[in-house]
């Protein structure tokens, strides 16, 4: 498999945030990791322009998952049944 190599951590963190972006699967999971996330963006030391590539990544991604759920069909309703008159106690 092959190294990757990067010059600082900023672009490092970077490259893997992307590719956790492109594998999450909710979009509220991914506005949660991202809000997370905000004390290592500032300790590694993001550029506004790695930052902006990131809001970008995430939602394009955000697009695309709302998008998925809204084609989903609507699951089927449930049957209403007609309430049977109460009976009295056999005994």
């Amino acid at each position: 498999m092959a190294q990757l190599e990067f010059e600082t951590q900023a672009e490092a963190y970077v490259a893997l945030a992307l590719w956790g972006i492109k594998i999450s699967r909710s979009a509220n999971g991914l506005r949660s990791w991202w809000a997370d996330e905000a004390a290592h963006r500032e300790e590694y030391g993001l550029s506004k322009e790695q930052n902006d590539i990131l809001i970008e990544a995430c939602r394009e991604h955000i697009k695309t998952l709302e998008a998925n759920v809204e084609e989903m069909p609507e699951p089927p309703q449930p049957v209403k049944r007609k309430e049977r008159p109460k009976q009295m106690p056999l005994i």
